[in-house]
């Protein structure tokens, strides 16, 4: 039989937590590395206009941001990419190498498909189902597949989370904007 307990409810135990100390500290000193800077504003606005969070409604610095990143390790022609959280964001000052886990919550990988155009434009509308409300019946999967041409892209380097990590810092020479290319839009 499982039980979940709550620890929360238990005080630590101090000969564990000192002998964990070390390897606590090493860790907190890792993900505070300064491994960039923001300049210019925020990548993503707290709002639409309409009051909808803005990753849900527009095009974002943020978005543009792993797609940048995405297509820079990849050579690829079009990048895909979704916020994990809608209050994901960055702000101006220090981006410290935990806040790239903030963007992008998951240890995903990158990987590369060929596509048709006729495949392209199924994942576009299949992607902007997520406006409409579900119906009965409506489900993706034709059989007609993309073809995967290459997978864990980079993974010298890490997950997608290292590949942001790695262009900022690389790429980027540690330092970005705000750069929202407003390349899509809802429409009425």
């Amino acid at each position: 039989m499982h039980e979940s307990v709550n620890i929360a409810d238990y005080d630590p135990d101090p000969q564990i937590t000192e002998l964990l100390e070390p390897w606590h500290l090493r860790a907190r000193a890792d993900v505070e590395t300064v491994i960039g800077r923001l300049e210019g504003g925020p990548l993503a606005p707290e709002s639409a206009e309409d009051g909808a969070p803005a990753a849900l409604v527009q095009d974002t610095a943020l978005i543009d941001l792993i797609n940048a990143a995405q297509l820079h390790y990849t050579g690829a022609a079009v990048s895909a990419a979704a916020l994990n959280t809608l209050k994901a964001n960055l702000y101006p000052g220090e981006i410290h190498k935990c806040d790239v886990s903030l963007i992008y919550r998951y240890t995903n990988t990158l990987y590369v498909l060929r596509m048709t155009g006729v495949q392209l434009k199924r994942y576009m509308e299949w992607s902007a189902n997520f406006y409409n409300q579900y119906r009965p019946g409506e489900i993706y999967a034709d059989g007609d597949t993309p073809e995967l041409v290459a997978s864990e892209v980079r993974s010298d380097i890490g997950g997608i989370r290292e590949l942001i990590r790695d262009y900022i810092v690389n790429v980027k020479n540690g330092v970005i904007t705000p750069e929202c290319n407003d390349n899509w839009r809802i429409t009425w």
